[in-house]
């Protein structure tokens, strides 16, 4: 992102410097880490400022503040682990029934066509039972798209991308268990 500063605001950031130190020190912020944020919110709230609104340093804290809480949100979203991890082929599933059985039991095994048989009559089953929208997205999932990617071409959100495939999860559980 490019920001064009005219003379008067370049001057207006440079007069108001002192406010990033400021906010750093008043959120228990490491300055050396987050002055390049910071001051990019300076810089930011300097252009879209209105002066019949608020006064500049309480909006420039709330700029400031908004970009530092975007730089976090994907530093945390980089970091973060899946949901379901399975280690093992051994992993073991509890049914409704109390039934047991353990992933390798579902999972068709390469060398077996008559599992993998098996496997793709159920999947098939299961798929039957889906909305279109819904075989949809299972449809593109498979294909390796992201939820973010299956959102524009099913032209839905990512966020009710993922409500439905978390559905979808649920049910291909329920069907399994």
């Amino acid at each position: 992102m490019e920001l064009k500063l005219s003379q008067e605001q370049q001057q207006m950031v440079i007069d108001n410097h002192n406010l990033i130190y400021s906010f750093l020190i008043k959120h228990k912020l490491d300055i050396e880490d987050w002055y390049g944020v910071a001051s990019i919110g300076l810089c930011k709230s300097v252009t879209c400022w209105d002066k019949d609104k608020s006064s500049f340093s309480t909006f420039a804290y709330v700029i400031m503040l908004n970009y530092v809480r975007m730089e976090m949100r994907k530093q945390n979203s980089s970091t973060r682990k899946p949901k379901l991890e399975i280690s093992s082929l051994n992993y073991v599933i509890t049914g409704s029934d109390n039934d047991i059985c353990e992933m390798s039991d579902i999972m068709p095994n390469k060398t077996n066509y008559e599992d993998e048989a098996i496997f793709n009559i159920h999947f098939n089953k299961f798929i039957t039972k889906l909305k279109d929208k819904d075989k949809a997205l299972v449809k593109l999932i498979l294909e390796n798209f992201t939820q973010k990617e299956i959102a524009q071409v099913v032209k839905l959100s990512q966020a009710q991308v993922s409500r439905r495939l978390s559905k979808i999860k649920k049910l291909i559980i329920s069907e399994v268990a």
